[in-house]
C-alpha cells in the first residue's frame, strides 16, 4: 500500500485549521513580580495573564550580566473566563552590593489591543529594580517588595468609574510605599483616552469615563523607600503591574453627555511662571465648583471648590511656581459638566 505523504498532509492541516491555532496560543495580557531579598539571595515570583494554553517557562535578566528563564511552578484561573494566571518562581544569587534592573520577557500581547497598535505581534518587557545588601548585619540586607494583593482582573465599574484597587497584600512596617501610572512595557504604547482622565485616587486607580470601547492596556508603578539614615531615605525597590482593561458597551451607553451650556472658561496667562487666573462666565443657576489642577497622567496637584455667584467665575488663582516646566491640566466642574483647558508652564 502507498504510504500517505506526510508533509502534504500537514500543510492541508495547516491551510484548514492554522487560523484556529491562535486559540491556543500563549497570548498575554499582564505580569507582574513579587520578590524576597535575604541578603545575596533574589527568590522571585512572576504573574502572568495569559489566554491560552500555559508557557513552560519565561525569560529573565537578572541584571548582573547573566540571564535564563523561570519555570512555571503551576496555573490558576481567573474571574475573566478564558485567561489564566500563570505563575513562576526562582532563585539568583549576587556577588556585590548594589541596584539591580530585572527583565521579564514574553510574548506576544493579546490581539486588538486599543492603545498597542499591532499587539498581536509585540512582546512585552517588564523592568523592575532592587537593592542588594551583601553586609548582613544590614537593615537593608532583607526585603520583601510591595504586592498588590487585588489579581489584575479584579476590575470594578461604578458611576461611570472604572476602579481597581491597589491594597497590598503584605504589610511594610518600615518602608514607605508610591505609587504612580506608568506606561505598558510594550512597543507602541500610548496613555489611554477619557473624558475627563485617568489618576490614582489614593491606593485606587480610576479611569474616569472611558470614550471607546475595546481592551486597553495600562502600567501601574510602585516604589518602596526606607530610612537611610534616620532623617533620608533609600529606594529599595521598584515594581510594575502591567494590565490590561476591557471596556465594554454598557460602560459608554450609562455615561452619555448631555448638551453642553455655552460657558466660557478662561485660564491665563498662558504660558506661566507663577500664578494662573481663571474665569468662566454664561453660568446658569450659580452652581457649585471644583477645579483641578493636574497633570497630563491625572495625578491631581491642586483641588478648589466653592460655589457660583452672579452666573460667573472670577478671581481664582493658582499657584504654579513650584511645579517643573510641562504641560498641566486646568478642569473647571460645575452642574453636572466639566470643561478643560491646557497650560504651560515654564
Amino acid at each position: 500500500m502507498k504510504q500517505p505523504n506526510w508533509k502534504i498532509f500537514l500543510l492541508l492541516a495547516f491551510l484548514v485549521f492554522g487560523f484556529n491555532f491562535r486559540i491556543l496560543a500563549q497570548e498575554l495580557r499582564g505580569m507582574d513580580a513579587f520578590k524576597n531579598i535575604d541578603g545575596d539571595q533574589l527568590k522571585i515570583r512572576a504573574y502572568v495573564y495569559r489566554i491560552g494554553s500555559q508557557k513552560d517557562s519565561i525569560k529573565i535578566s537578572w541584571g548582573d550580566g547573566e540571564s535564563g528563564f523561570i519555570p512555571l511552578a503551576y496555573s490558576i484561573s481567573t474571574t475573566i473566563t478564558g485567561v489564566r494566571r500563570d505563575y513562576y518562581y526562582a532563585k539568583h544569587y549576587y556577588d556585590s552590593t548594589g541596584y539591580y534592573e530585572l527583565a521579564l520577557s514574553d510574548g506576544p500581547l493579546i490581539d486588538g489591543v486599543i492603545n498597542i497598535p499591532a499587539s498581536g505581534s509585540a512582546n512585552l518587557t517588564l523592568k523592575d529594580s532592587i537593592w542588594i545588601d551583601l553586609n548582613g548585619a544590614s537593615d537593608y540586607a532583607n526585603n520583601i517588595t510591595p504586592h498588590i494583593g487585588f489579581d489584575q482582573t479584579d476590575i470594578l465599574f461604578e458611576n461611570g468609574i472604572i476602579r481597581h484597587s491597589l491594597v497590598l497584600e503584605n504589610d511594610f512596617s518600615l518602608d514607605e510605599v508610591q505609587y504612580e501610572i506608568t506606561e505598558f512595557p510594550a512597543l507602541g504604547f500610548s496613555f489611554p483616552e477619557a473624558t475627563d482622565s485617568i489618576y490614582l485616587n489614593g491606593f485606587v486607580f480610576e479611569w474616569d469615563r472611558p470614550i471607546a470601547v475595546g481592551t486597553y492596556a495600562i502600567g501601574i508603578k510602585l516604589r518602596e523607600f526606607r530610612p537611610w539614615p534616620p532623617g533620608f531615605q533609600k529606594l529599595m525597590s521598584t515594581t510594575i503591574r502591567a494590565m490590561m482593561i476591557d471596556v465594554d458597551s454598557s460602560m459608554i451607553v450609562s455615561i452619555s453627555i448631555p448638551s453642553f451650556p455655552a460657558v466660557e472658561l478662561e485660564v491665563f496667562p498662558n504660558p506661566t511662571t507663577d500664578y494662573l487666573y481663571i474665569q468662566a462666565t454664561g453660568l446658569e443657576n450659580n452652581p457649585d465648583y471644583q477645579l483641578i489642577l493636574s497633570d497630563l497622567q491625572g495625578r491631581i496637584l491642586q483641588e478648589k471648590s466653592g460655589t457660583i455667584f452672579n452666573g460667573r467665575l472670577q478671581d481664582q488663582v493658582l499657584d504654579v511656581g513650584g511645579l517643573p516646566s510641562g504641560i498641566y491640566q486646568v478642569l473647571f466642574r460645575f452642574d453636572g459638566y466639566e470643561l478643560m483647558k491646557r497650560v504651560v508652564v515654564e
